[in-house]
């Protein structure tokens, strides 16, 4: 057997390109036939060795909601499942026929919704393309795999060692990848998200070390993300409307992420991260005290104006300066912006601004927009203001350094609102 096996995959690597298309013809019919069935053996395989999650279902709800959005994109919808597996080492993994699994380590790595729907977009970019049963290497792989399903019934099956051993042999070439992150994006832009994520949780991956235990991690997941794939990444994104890359970073992670619903055109992002972190002494890392003008009358050193017309003042309010935001008649938006902000700590960080408002329609509102030295966009969220609150808005930053630019200001507003200082604070890691 081991003699046949040898010279089979002799004939699969020949030179000859017609041999290898003549061998594929062969092999093509028998493998649509089996790709589903063993797709169910190595997910069943899979599932008994790492478990499946139980125990936080609304991480799993989350997930699969996310899943579903973006496997209407691919090629074959009703036939891809998604199986949340219970281990800590973060990872994504296609299998044949359909099955995606995703660790709630990773459900808990990502930064957004964005990120998870670009990951899940590149799995089912693998299967689409079909890049486990395109590759000759692979196929006699999955002949094997199918000689082992014929001696074992289902239960058996579930605990195979020689079969889970075989599938974890299997790679990616770095061309699979490259296509795959391509799909990932598309994906995800087709189901109404940001494809930015694929490139921004590529970034994120290249400075985790493989936390698997079991070598899963190095085996299954896609080659790792690699500079030149990181900047394959940002290369795509030349294909999405400036529309389509400006859409708002969507956040809904139960749990993790505090969302704050906001409603106006002018709203790019409503949601405020509010990670888990280990507790330091806040650094503050700028403030604006409001003590000087600047060229615009009434207007504080160190802003611009942005939107529509409005007046200005410096004004003495319980011992502080503030700055004083009005309308003149109708509803407007108006808003300050700050000077840029240099950030030069991978962690979190929350902004405050005091806030006394005195509106007859609309809101006063606070947003950010961080980026990394390269003006990439990180992230970019706004809040808006309650009755008798001050303005809050926390993130989490995983780049080493960073850009950050403030504006608040009043948003379809009809009345006045004075501001307090924005204060940044580094909050730790």
């Amino acid at each position: 057997m081991k003699c046949r096996l040898v010279l089979f995959l002799l004939l699969l690597s020949a030179p000859s390109a017609g041999l290898g298309d003549f061998l594929r013809r062969i092999l093509a019919p028998a493998l649509d036939v089996m790709e589903e069935a063993l797709g169910a053996g190595v997910a069943a395989t899979l599932k008994e060795t790492y478990g499946v999650e139980e125990n936080h279902p609304e991480l799993v709800q989350w997930a699969q909601a996310i899943f579903e959005r973006v496997a209407n994109q691919g090629q074959r919808a009703s036939n891809f499942r998604l199986t949340v597996v219970p281990q800590n080492f973060i990872n994504a993994f296609a299998v044949p026929g359909g099955h995606i699994f995703v660790t709630t380590g990773l459900l808990k790595k990502v930064s957004s919704d964005d990120e998870l729907a670009a990951v899940l977009g590149h799995e089912i970019g693998h299967i689409d393309a079909r890049h486990s049963m395109n590759s000759m290497e692979h196929q006699v792989l999955w002949q094997l795999i199918a000689r082992e399903m014929k001696k074992r019934d289902q239960k058996e099956l579930a605990t195979a060692i020689q079969i889970f051993a075989v599938f974890k042999g299997l790679r990616y070439s770095r061309q699979n990848e490259q296509e795959a992150d391509l799909y990932g994006a598309r994906y995800a832009a087709q189901a109404g998200y940001n494809p930015v994520g694929m490139q921004s949780f590529l970034e994120i991956l290249s400075q985790e070390k493989d936390g698997d235990p079991h070598g899963l991690g190095v085996a299954l997941m896609s080659h790792p993300p690699t500079p030149r794939r990181v900047e394959y990444a940002r290369n795509y994104q030349n294909q999405f409307s400036p529309e389509v890359l400006s859409r708002p970073l969507q956040r809904t992670r139960p749990g993790v992420f505090n969302p704050k619903m906001a409603t106006g055109s002018q709203v790019r992002s409503t949601a405020v991260l509010s990670a888990s972190r280990v507790e330091t002494a806040p650094e503050i890392i700028a403030s604006f005290d409001f003590s000087s003008s600047s060229e615009w009358p009434g207007v504080a050193h160190g802003f611009s104006l942005h939107g529509d017309i409005g007046l200005f003042g410096l004004e003495e309010k319980k011992g502080k300066t503030v700055q004083r935001i009005q309308t003149i008649g109708r509803e407007k938006t108006i808003s300050l912006k700050t000077q840029e902000i240099e950030l030069r700590h991978s962690g979190e960080y929350v902004v405050r601004q005091g806030l006394d408002a005195d509106l007859l329609e609309g809101k006063a509102f606070l947003r950010f927009r961080l980026e990394n030295p390269s003006q990439i966009l990180l992230e970019e969220a706004m809040v808006l203001s309650e009755p008798g609150a001050g303005l809050e808005l926390r993130f989490r930053m995983k780049t080493p350094s960073g850009r950050l630019k403030l504006e608040f200001g009043l948003l379809d507003a009809r009345g006045k609102a004075f501001f307090e200082g924005p204060v940044v604070e580094y909050q730790g890691f």
